[in-house]
């Protein structure tokens, strides 16, 4: 590290005017001795102690050194650790004790090297009269950056380097700000390369994600465009069988014929809306799956319920063939495998013409790990898929657009919702098809067993006739599905909270239809009192509303739980409400709701949880 100009000019100057004056001194003998006179002496004196006092302005420590005849004087030190401790010594003798006691290890070889008098005799010369280095060099007890100058003084006769100036400087703090601003400035560099690469990646990722939203920015749209199409078209067959059924409402089978139709476009209707709102959910990771006890007859009836209509109508054979199943009770999410199995088999009866055949196989495939693998395969001989479509038909907004798959229009998520609830539940689903032929679908899945010990492996069959409108099925089925010999509800007492007129106008239609007895109350606060007021007992089944004034249906639960009637813990409680997700079934649950049932009210649902717990409740009783 050298110094600047100015400061160099300034050394060399110093340094000439120390050497003329040390050579007059060593010329001028009787000045050293006290022979001249005593004005003389002591002005040469004087001249020489400025001189010296001007180096030690300088530098710490400062040394004459004769590189020919190897001596070196010491002419001002300022550091406790100086280069040579008495007036006159050897110099190489010197710089060897110096470089063993004062040097950092680690610059030993390099102060040794550019301060020895060889290397000083070729670097030195008239055009280049001094050169510098920094090293670590010890003083007060720690290692400090230090700059060794190394100045020419005069030269022999035959034009060698004679005399030089050996000065040391205080470098440390300057060397460590400078030392830190080159470490900050590679920093930076460091940065500002990794800045410019991440840049670089961002981009190539930015037109990427580019590609990938356009392309999702064209499905999405051909998706709202179909959506708008497809919710118009069952809101205007609503209206208008609406106004049709009030200007026919003498002719009792005319207005029947719109309220059917009413009811389906409203069922297409509530689907579009339900996927929609599903895949919503699922994109952003906030489905939660439950782990509950069921039976796969609970699941086969499910199905059975919700599309008999849809497969009558389309007068398709339809069968359910569980075969070889040990397991029958496993611990899954219901609804979810429910609505993985109902969009595959609601699929194949929208996709199969008219008297086709439809299947729906459940075998076990064995144990791992604690957990059996169930096989589920749906099977039609449909219009089936294209080859070009397949590698597509589990993307969200995708569909076919040929012949009569464009007929049947849906929401483009159905698939799409089927594959990541299969993914959520650690399965894997597979599709074969061919235009014309069918489409089979092979979804497998591993359950936690409900029962591990005492199951026997059983097999039965459910055949649902479209042409004949006939059913055969095994004796033990048929007990599950009808849950005894009447759908009559008489005789049981029902407590209906629920705050909205219209719904509880609807409700009490339906149940009482059913010869069921029910007291209402518009909210929380008077389902707590009704409950309270009455008999322990006295009611079989409660249906409660979430959402109303004064005490929602969770605190109305609570309350009712907590109030220690005989029954407070036993009567059944089932939740109705809007609020569908998994996270809304789960608090219902958890504040003592027995099951919960989503609006708008699918009946055939309804009727099946009302089913299970009031035939319980007739058994107790003794009333069934």
């Amino acid at each position: 590290m050298g110094m600047d100009r100015r400061h160099v000019t300034e050394v060399e100057g110093t340094v000439r005017a120390f050497a003329e004056s040390k050579n007059q001194l060593l010329q001028e003998p009787k000045l050293l001795h006290g022979e001249a006179g005593h004005g003389e002496a002591l002005a040469a004196a004087q001249v020489h102690k400025a001189i010296l006092d001007g180096l030690n302005k300088l530098f710490l420590d400062t040394y004459y050194v004769n590189l020919l005849t190897n001596d070196c004087q010491t002419v001002g030190t300022n550091c406790e650790e100086k280069f040579m401790d008495q007036m006159f010594g050897v110099y190489d003798e010197v710089l060897a004790e110096y470089l063993a006691n004062a040097v950092h290890p680690d610059d030993r070889e390099m102060v040794g090297r550019m301060a020895s008098r060889a290397y000083a005799g070729r670097q030195l010369t008239q055009d280049i009269s001094s050169y510098s280095f920094i090293y670590r060099r010890l003083c007060a007890g720690k290692y400090l950056w230090y700059r060794m100058n190394l100045i020419l003084s005069s030269v022999a006769e035959d034009g060698s380097v004679e005399y030089v100036v050996l000065a040391f400087m205080d470098v440390d703090e300057e060397t460590r700000r400078e030392a830190a601003y080159q470490k900050r400035l590679e920093q930076t560099n460091r940065d500002l390369t990794a800045s410019l690469e991440q840049e670089s990646r961002y981009k190539e990722a930015l037109k990427q994600a580019y590609d990938t939203a356009m392309q999702a920015n064209k499905a999405k749209s051909d998706f709202l465009s179909n959506m708008s199409h497809d919710m118009r078209t069952p809101m205007n067959g609503i209206i208008g069988m609406t106004a049709i059924a009030l200007e026919n409402i003498a002719d009792t089978e005319k207005a029947k014929e719109c309220l059917v139709k009413i009811e389906m476009a409203s069922a297409y209707l509530l689907q579009l809306i339900n996927d929609v709102l599903d895949m919503s959910k699922i994109e952003a990771g906030n489905v939660m799956l439950a782990q509950e006890e069921t039976a796969l007859a609970d699941i086969v009836e499910s199905i059975v319920v919700l599309l008999q209509p849809q497969i009558r109508e389309k007068r398709h054979s339809f069968t359910v063939r569980v075969k070889q199943v040990r397991h029958q009770n496993i611990v899954t999410d219901e609804l979810r495998l429910s609505q993985i199995l109902i969009n595959l088999v609601g699929n194949a009866v929208k996709y199969t013409r008219e008297c086709g055949e439809i299947l729906l196989a459940v075998s076990e495939k064995g144990e791992e790990d604690g957990r059996v693998w169930l096989e589920f395969v749906i099977a039609d001989n449909g219009i089936g898929m294209s080859e070009d479509f397949l590698p597509k038909l589990f993307e969200a907004f995708t569909q076919e657009d040929a012949g009569a798959r464009t007929q049947a229009r849906g929401s483009g998520l159905g698939m799409a919702i089927v594959h990541n609830l299969v993914a959520m539940m650690n399965g894997v689903i597979h599709v074969d098809s061919e235009q014309g032929k069918g489409t089979v679908f092979t979804v497998s899945l591993p359950f936690v067993p409900a029962k591990r010990e005492g199951q026997e492996t059983e097999s039965w069959e459910i055949h649902i006739d479209g042409e004949s409108d006939s059913w055969e099925t095994g004796e033990r089925i048929l007990k599950r599905l009808n849950y005894g010999d009447s759908d009559s509800l008489a005789g049981c007492r029902f407590l209906l909270v629920e705050d909205n007129e219209l719904n509880m106008e609807i409700m009490l239609e339906i149940l009482q239809e059913k010869e069921a007895l029910v007291e209402t109350a518009e909210n929380g606060k008077a389902a707590v009192e009704r409950f309270l007021a009455s008999e322990p007992g006295f009611f079989d089944l409660i249906l409660m509303d979430i959402k109303m004034p004064e005490m929602n249906g969770y605190e109305a639960v609570e309350q009712i739980r907590a109030s220690g009637r005989e029954d407070a813990q036993t009567v059944p409680i089932i939740a109705l409400s809007a609020d569908a997700f998994m996270e809304d079934v789960q608090k219902s649950l958890a504040v003592g709701m027995n099951s919960h049932v989503a609006k708008p009210v699918d009946f055939s649902i309804l009727n099946r949880e009302i089913r299970k717990y009031v035939k319980q409740a007739k058994r107790d009783k003794g009333r069934g």
